[in-house]
């Protein structure tokens, strides 16, 4: 499998009328995200059916599409000039109209060639990006090769080295934790798809050579994979567990104690038996002030759910995450919830600060007459991208004789 070829191919997605999902003829494979072919759809219990099919996720990107949203909340994908991989080359203008409508007018930006070129990420004082020309691609994060070194003042410099990120399955390192809280990636011997391996004594991890590939975690059983390294320090500073365990189980946890008032992050990645990715990333900064959990996943209907919840009032809940290489590559999402009796809906808003702005949107709508779901993918406003599902369980009629009674 070639994580490039996410970009490659093209499909066209419907939403019929029965709350299933219609994936016309393509040649994307959500079920394979590496190998094999598979046609999803939603049944009436909320459980995906997985049939013989011949759609390739990773291909989601080299095909164009234009995305409208119609009038009854559904949404229509007419032939176009979009690809979901390009919408970093290409460009288009998002407007959000005010009947909560998207008008995508033509452009000329594409996302998938986040792949291709190469900027140097730099966030200014005033927590924005500036985006200067440079070495550094994200999607060369599997091609190219860099060191990454943390410095004393949290701020993360990116050297040329040695390191390819999408090697990450292909090439060996081996990782250091240094005394002062600081990450020292050397040139090694360690292969992060083969996390089997062995754990030292000394907190250090050393993986020879072997056989299992971090991108066969999809088509291969493997029973029971740990990987783990603790550093404690003291009981105010920092230590750090890696683990990778069972059925595709990816688990990858980085927690920092700094004091008992201030911030900690845990970080959990996690592909569990239904291919759930598990993100988790906490900070306490008093103990009546705020932390944040950010939970990525693509539940039973392949949801990806990015949580975030802070407690401000009994009234409501709404979140704030922010994601980050501590300042720099800065990543916010924004969950926000508001619950009545009638109604509860989640808007996610995943962004590079202002700049590349992600915005998944989850609205839930459960009342006596329906219930459904949709979900928003977007690069706010300037490439907004809607995917929506939408699961009537209940005919009005019946919904409403239920009601009153």
């Amino acid at each position: 499998m070639d994580l490039c070829r996410i970009c490659s191919r093209q499909h066209t997605f419907d939403i019929v009328e029965n709350n299933e999902v219609s994936i016309s003829t393509g040649d994307m494979d959500l079920s394979r995200i590496c190998s094999r072919q598979h046609t999803f759809d939603i049944v009436e219990n909320n459980e995906v059916s997985i049939s013989t099919g011949d759609m390739d996720f990773s291909r989601i990107c080299s095909r164009q599409h234009t995305f409208d949203i119609v009038e009854n909340n559904e949404v229509s994908i007419s032939t176009g000039d979009m690809d979901l991989s390009r919408i970093c080359s290409r460009q288009h203008t998002f407007d959000i109209v005010e009947n909560n409508e998207v008008s995508i007018s033509t452009g000329d930006m594409d996302f998938s060639r986040i792949c291709s070129r190469q900027h140097t990420f730099d966030i200014v004082e005033n927590n924005e990006v500036s985006i200067s020309t440079g070495d550094m691609d994200l999607s060369r994060i599997c091609s190219r090769q860099h060191t990454f070194d943390i410095v004393e003042n949290n701020e993360v410099s990116i050297s040329t080295g040695d390191m390819d990120f999408s090697r990450i399955c292909s090439r060996q390192h081996t990782f250091d934790i240094v005394e002062n809280n600081e990450v020292s990636i050397s040139t090694g011997d360690m292969d992060l798809s083969r996390i089997c391996s062995v754990i030292v004594e000394n907190n250090e991890v050393s993986i020879s050579t072997g056989d299992m590939d971090f991108s066969r975690i999809c088509s291969s059983n493997i029973h029971l994979i740990l990987w783990k390294i603790m550093r404690f320090r003291s009981p105010l500073e920092t230590w750090t567990s890696v683990v990778f365990v069972n059925i595709h189980l990816i688990l990858w946890k980085i927690m920092r104690f700094r004091s008992p008032l201030e911030t900690w992050t845990s970080v959990v990645f996690a592909v569990d038996n239904i291919h759930l990715i598990l993100w988790k990333i906490m900070r306490f900064r008093s103990p009546l002030e705020t932390w944040t959990s950010v939970v990525f996943a693509v539940d039973n209907i392949h949801l990806i759910l990015w949580k975030i919840m802070r407690f401000r009032s009994p009234l409501e809940t709404w979140t704030s995450v922010v994601f980050a290489v501590d300042n720099i590559h800065l990543i916010l999402w924004k969950i926000m919830r508001f619950r009545s009796p009638l109604e509860t809906w989640t808007s996610v808003v995943f962004a590079v600060d202002n700049i590349h702005l992600i915005l998944w949107k989850i609205m839930r709508f459960r009342s006596p007459l329906e219930t459904w779901t949709s979900v928003v993918f977007a690069v706010d406003n300037i490439h907004l991208i809607l995917w929506k599902i939408m699961r009537f369980r209940f005919h009005w009629r019946h919904g409403l004789q239920s009601y009153l009674q």
